[in-house]
This record gives C-alpha cells, sequence and structure tokens, in this order.
C-alpha cells in the first residue's frame, strides 16, 4: 500500500467567521490520514503505545503549502504516502484534494519513540512498503 485517502467533509467546526477552513484543520485532517494508513498496515498507534517496548509516533518536521482555500460543506480527500524511510522514522507526503485539485500539500516526518522520548527503530512497522 503506498497511497491511502480519506474523505472529509468540511463542518463549521473547522471554518472561521467567513466559512474558511481554518489553516490548524489541516493538520488534523492530515493526522487522521496518517493514523488510518498505519491502521490499514495493521498497526493501531493506541496498540503500539501500550506494548511493553513501546513506540509513539510525533511529528519531527512539517512543511506545508497552503495553494487554495477550503470553505464550509466541502467534501475532500486527505492524503498520506510514505516517500522515505528511516530505522526511526518516516516521511510522508501528504495532501488535501478538492474535485481532483490540490488544495494544500504537506510533507511530514514522523519519528518513533519510547516512553523516555528516545527514537526507537520502527522500520518493522513498515517493512513491506
Amino acid at each position: 500500500m503506498n497511497l491511502l485517502s480519506i474523505h472529509i467533509r468540511i463542518y463549521y467546526e473547522n471554518t472561521d467567521a467567513g466559512g474558511v477552513v481554518y489553516h490548524g484543520e489541516y493538520l488534523r485532517f492530515w493526522e487522521r490520514a496518517r493514523t488510518e494508513y498505519l491502521r490499514n498496515l495493521g498497526h493501531s498507534q493506541r496498540e503500539l503505545a501500550q506494548q511493553e517496548d513501546k513506540i509513539i509516533f510525533v511529528v519531527r518536521k512539517m512543511t506545508i503549502d497552503y495553494l487554495k482555500p477550503l470553505y464550509l460543506d466541502d467534501y475532500v480527500f486527505a492524503t498520506a504516502e510514505i516517500i522515505k524511510k528511516g530505522n526511526a522514522s518516516f516521511t510522508f507526503e501528504q495532501k488535501i484534494i478538492k474535485q481532483d485539485i490540490v488544495i494544500a500539500k504537506a510533507e511530514t516526518v514522523c519519528v518513533g519513540i519510547d516512553k523516555n522520548a528516545k527514537p526507537v527503530n520502527c522500520s518493522h512497522i513498515i517493512k513491506n512498503l
């Protein structure tokens, strides 16, 4: 599995007084897409965090390009695709797409850490990619 996309409806709670999606909401949409990506690989973030060799994923770096606005009631896709793998990290390319138009895109670097907030090898989680 290389690319995952999820549907998202824009609700009033996602917008400002003018009905435009607040920029911070995109982070929530992309978080959902990354979580579903891992779930489709057979990994629940909660289960990984509760194991003896606890792994928690944190965002280390995110670069975002906001290209067009989103509005109340828009129906979009949030995507996630791993484009680079390391031992303790992986990089996602992520997009928000409305009617085949890229509205925003991000490159998100996630790191697996242990209970002491130290980087931990998580390559086995995404080994088949």
